[in-house]
């Protein structure tokens, strides 16, 4: 065969090779999920919580103990208990030097306040823990600086301490050169995220997760897949589901649009759903991101059970605390079960 004769081909070869390249080196395009956690801990003996002043400096400890009370009574879960006296500063007897929490003083309070559970701690400003630092115009180096609470539940009843934990949240803007406006509206943010975080530790709550979409570069589909992962992208699933839903359509085996309709049913909460696109995707092309996505929705279906049964015996506990004489289940007020996924 001459040269000649092979020209055509070759011309016809390259560009597949340029696109395939060019995509090879592309990284995936990334949206974000929204998944229930369960608590930290059981919920189903206690209601009643108090939180207790925290120590640390009266600027940041006040917001954060007023955050997070507001934030205790959102959804309905527990019963806070407030002291009609309390002048948000923490007694000389609740904290011991460290600070650590004098837990005999905190069952005290909790006990005068008929509290379940009292929460205490303490907040500080340290340096974030990425390491990483703020570079200024005149290229000096500030360190990142995070809000951190430790916090403790103790169970007013029996003493015994129930949880201890860190959480942070880091601040935007320098304190020591950002502008007065600046450094209140960062922490404000960093206080608000801090107090989220610390309830959050009690209750189910939904977290964010980034996932990666496939893309097929090639393949009478290509349009569409790009098309629905944009909108994807944007937190516009249904309508993406719909566009790849066109692509298998016009290509069932494409294993692209079958994870990514998979996606769509796990960002709907229809777990079955996602878990069988997922496994099918899987069969026709072994993907990491298909078997974390088949072990995401797995996980997402235990934690699914797990909130559903704390909050079973949450709710029969205070049926008992409100009427002696029965066990019945009601629904409760709270949004978090009613939302919970369907399996």
């Amino acid at each position: 065969m001459s040269s000649r004769n092979l020209i055509p081909a070759r011309a016809a070869v390259l560009p597949l090779l340029l696109v395939t390249a060019a995509c090879a080196g592309c990284a995936s395009p990334m949206a974000t999920l929204q998944v229930w956690r369960p608590p930290h801990i059981a919920i189903d003996d206690f209601h009643r919580v108090a939180v207790l002043p925290l120590a640390g400096p009266a600027e940041i400890a006040r917001p954060v103990r007023q955050t997070l009370c507001s934030n205790m009574q959102v959804d309905g879960l527990y019963q806070f208990i407030e002291d009609e006296n309390e002048t948000g500063i923490p007694g000389n007897d609740l904290y011991e030097p460290g600070p650590n929490v004098n837990r005999i003083a905190a069952v005290k309070h909790g006990q005068r306040l008929g509290a379940d559970v009292v929460l205490a701690g303490w907040v500080a400003i340290e340096p974030s823990s990425s390491g990483e630092s703020f570079v200024s115009s005149t290229f000096l180096s500030q360190p990142k600086q995070s809000v951190v609470l430790q916090v403790q539940m103790i169970d007013a009843r029996s003493g015994a301490l129930r949880l201890t934990e860190q959480v942070a949240a880091e601040i935007s803007t320098p304190l020591a050169s950002g502008s007065e406006a600046e450094v209140r509206s960062s922490l404000v943010a960093a206080i608000e995220s801090l107090a989220r975080e610390a309830s959050d530790l009690l209750r189910p709550h939904l977290d964010e997760v980034e996932v990666p979409l496939a893309s097929n570069p090639i393949g009478t589909a290509a349009r569409q897949i790009v098309q629905g992962n944009e909108l994807a992208r944007r937190g516009q699933w249904h309508a993406a589901k719909a566009l790849w839903q066109v692509a298998l359509a016009d290509d069932p085996e494409n294993h692209a649009a079958l994870y990514n309709v998979g996606l769509a049913y796990e960002a709907m909460g229809e777990y079955g759903l996602a878990e069988q696109h997922f496994l099918h995707a899987k069969r026709i092309s072994a993907q990491s991101a298909y078997d974390l996505a088949i072990e995401r929705c797995r996980a997402a279906r235990a934690s699914g059970d797990i909130i559903a049964y704390q909050l079973q015996l949450h709710q029969q506990r205070v049926d008992r605390i409100a009427n002696p004489l029965t066990d019945g289940f009601v629904c409760l007020p709270c949004g978090a079960p009613v939302a919970l996924p369907s399996r």
